[in-house]
């Protein structure tokens, strides 16, 4: 797939990192770029394990504001995308702990003229969530261009402003539910399907279609991941894709 997948991690989501970059490259993506926190960043055998698995390590010195927010880090993280987004139809920014499904790379691989696809609800007051979301390059960099205007000082979640800030550029937006754990129910997913991602909070190994991760209480438990994309049809033109829900 044309598409390069960034992710935002630091320190403590290191081994789930490594966990996402090895999903993504069995999913058919070879083009994934680890996206550090200067302040908070892998120790040298985690920022070694990500490279062997065949993905680009950078780390970047801008304040991240807790968990990506404020004017600096909305910026920056529509600035890293742009720095990626050369040569390929779609970028995408995703989080350490999520796991996007084949609804999500099936619309990547489609010819449906969207500028921007994403986990949400078509919330206009959080028109997307930023576990996963993936724009076209003409569209990311109209928005780092936009996030140029932002009120400094305010809190501004990063999802919650690229949203936003794609409405108000009038961006052709796609959104699909984000499933998750149940955590008062271990190893049970709420139904949110289709969905394009799943985020697990705690993974700690993906291996064929099963995943372990830890509930709640911290205790491991074991996941069966139904819907996912395989290697094998990863290169596959794209099943016709189901619209449950109308474009904003």
């Amino acid at each position: 797939m044309n598409a390069r997948f960034c992710i935002f991690t630091f320190g403590r989501d290191a081994e789930m990192t490594a966990i996402l970059v090895k999903y993504l490259r069995h999913c058919g993506a070879d083009k994934v770029v680890v996206i550090d926190d200067g302040g908070n960043p892998f120790n040298p055998q985690e920022v070694e394990a990500v490279k062997a698995l065949g993905a680009v390590y950078q780390v970047s010195s801008w304040k991240r504001g807790g968990n990506l927010n404020g004017k600096e880090a909305v910026q920056n993280v529509l600035t890293d995308l742009v720095q990626h987004s050369a040569g390929v139809e779609w970028v995408v920014k995703v989080d350490a702990d999520t796991l996007p499904q084949r609804e999500f790379f099936d619309f990547l691989l489609s010819d449906k003229e969207y500028d921007l696809v994403a986990c949400g609800h078509n919330d206009p007051a959080k028109p997307i969530m930023g576990a996963c979301y993936a724009l076209r390059p003409p569209a990311v960099l109209r928005l780092q261009v936009a996030s140029a205007y932002l009120v400094p000082g305010s809190r501004l979640p990063e999802d919650v402003t690229v949203g936003k800030l794609a409405v108000q550029e009038g961006l052709v937006i796609r959104t699909c539910k984000l499933g998750y754990q149940d955590y008062h129910r271990p190893g049970i997913f709420l139904k949110n399907v289709p969905s394009f991602a799943v985020c697990f909070g705690f993974v700690t190994d993906v291996a064929g279609n099963n995943a372990r991760t830890k509930d709640r209480y911290g205790k491991f438990v074991a996941v069966k991941m139904q819907g996912f994309l395989d290697m094998k049809s990863a290169c596959r033109p794209p099943a016709k894709v189901k619209h449950t829900e109308e474009p904003t």
